[in-house]
């Protein structure tokens, strides 16, 4: 039977003590960077946005408008499809044209409202 002195059982106490926080602090650190570059994978570079679609990617049948039904099959950031199509299809014919899109600004973010509340509000496009 072997005899452990009391000072090498107070050491490996004090690395068990230790182990535990290590092990947290670990995770921690591989947690944010994992985050870090999820975020940078979903956005391209940090903090730009999203390239819009081109106009052949929207006109599905390559006719050369696009209807709410082509428009409503891509993802669209924020809004509703047909709203945002009403405020891109300026002339209301119910197609938007390479020109109409392209001619076409997005809102733009103000300080204080909720981004999901900027979005196309009811009023005049933005």
């Amino acid at each position: 039977m072997a005899i452990f002195s009391s000072s090498a059982i107070c050491k490996r106490n004090r690395m068990a003590a230790f182990l535990p926080v290590i092990l947290l602090l670990s995770m921690v650190f591989m947690s944010q960077a994992a985050n870090a570059m999820g975020d940078e994978h979903r956005k391209g570079k940090r903090g730009e946005r999203p390239k819009p679609p081109t106009f052949a990617s929207l006109d599905v049948n390559q006719d050369g408008v696009v209807s709410l039904d082509e428009f409503e099959q891509h993802e669209i950031p924020r809004g509703d499809h047909a709203t945002i199509f009403g405020f891109i299809d300026t002339n209301q014919d119910g197609q938007i044209t390479e020109e109409e899109l392209t001619s076409h600004k997005p809102p733009k973010h103000r300080k204080g409202k909720p981004r999901e509340q900027q979005v196309y509000s009811s009023g005049a496009n933005q």
